[in-house]
């Protein structure tokens, strides 16, 4: 197996953390990111990450909002 430096250790485990579905703001904190650069260079490992939790709890905030509300004329 060929060196690596210890860099790409703190990559990989900014990158698993992401594709387990952690808060990027945690993630950023934890390895001592601003918000912004950690979304600039990893942001592209957290779209599948959430296994539709974000789109789920969207909706069922919308469900909520339009419970009782009058149906569109």
């Amino acid at each position: 197996m060929r060196y690596r430096p210890p860099k790409e250790c703190r990559d990989t485990s900014v990158t698993i953390a992401l594709m387990a579905g952690a808060n990027p703001v945690w993630v950023a904190m934890q390895h001592g990111h601003s918000v912004p650069v950690m979304m600039r260079d990893y942001a592209k490992w957290i779209p599948s990450a959430d296994r539709g939790a974000n789109l789920a709890a969207l909706n069922a905030t919308l469900a909520r909002s339009t419970e009782g509300a009058e149906p569109p004329d």
